[in-house]
């Protein structure tokens, strides 16, 4: 429409109706309006695109350790969030051989000594995927550090795909309807972490669907 506009303004003084058209104020302002609507919904679009690829797959684990709390030894991601239904849900992946991860991990054992009955601290080991060690060395790991929050491995490479993951450790923030409300790539140190956990508590109480 713009080119169309372009195009008039450029033309001769001597054809016809030409004039006439430069003057279709109506055209001219309703193409901002159409661009602008368009950039909105796109917008929307995009970002819907993102928080879907970003929290709304599944992927399947095997517990390490706290079967009971995830509802059973194998199961998927959406498994566990039907069966801790009303409860936010931590989400951590991490590895066997991943430096900030066994530096943050202590942290998020004493989070989840203070919330345990307010929030599901899970870790996820996917390691082996990312050349990051071995179950071998994730168990002696949890071993070594005293971790006893709920900690499992996935069975395929689907959670990388799944949460967009380039790097451990990463930790993913669910409210008690099992939705995606924040990520942390990389490190993150305790205080973070329990302010991260209150707002989460906070925030999953005032918009649980009975």
């Amino acid at each position: 429409m713009r080119g169309a506009l372009i195009a008039g303004r450029g033309g001769r003084r001597g054809q016809g109706r030409q004039p006439f058209r430069e003057r279709r104020r109506p055209k001219a302002r309703r193409g901002p309006w159409i661009a602008g609507a368009f950039a909105v919904a796109l917008v929307a679009l995009i970002g819907f695109a993102v928080r879907d690829s970003a929290g709304g797959g599944s992927f399947s684990m095997t517990a390490y350790q706290g079967a009971e709390a995830l509802g059973g030894t194998t199961v998927s991601l959406a498994d566990v969030k039907a069966h801790v239904a009303g409860k936010p849900i931590v989400l951590n992946f991490w590895g066997g051989s991943c430096p900030p991860c066994r530096a943050e991990m202590p942290g998020f054992q004493s989070v989840y000594e203070r919330h345990a009955d307010d929030i599901l601290m899970l870790g996820v080991d996917i390691g082996p995927f990312l050349n990051l060690g071995s179950r071998a060395s994730a168990l002696r790991l949890l071993e070594e550090l005293g971790i006893t929050y709920p900690t499992a491995y996935a069975v395929d490479r689907n959670p990388i795909s799944a949460f967009q993951i380039t790097g451990l450790p990463a930790t993913y923030f669910f409210d008690g309807n099992g939705n995606l409300l924040d990520s942390a790539p990389g490190f993150i140190n305790e205080r973070d972490l329990e302010a991260r956990v209150r707002e989460l508590i906070g925030t999953s109480a005032a918009s649980v669907v009975p």
